[in-house]
């Protein structure tokens, strides 16, 4: 995204969970994901798109985001 790297992680149930910036765990954050997802880094925050979309759409969604 924008000359950043980013993945994309096709559809199959995963594990999420969220650290702190000292990395611990966010309590009660941790949940399953059941879609695709498009991960990125922004200049100032991290990006995740869950979606049914196909890569090109998520794609053009994401390139919306500043």
């Amino acid at each position: 995204m924008r000359g950043r790297p980013a993945f994309w992680i096709v559809s199959h149930a995963y594990e999420v969970h969220f650290l702190t910036a000292d990395g611990r765990e966010v309590l009660g954050a941790r949940r399953t994901v059941d879609r695709h997802a498009l991960v990125w880094r922004g200049e100032r925050a991290f990006y995740r798109l869950e979606t049914e979309l196909s890569l090109a759409e998520a794609l053009a969604v994401a390139s919306t985001l500043r």
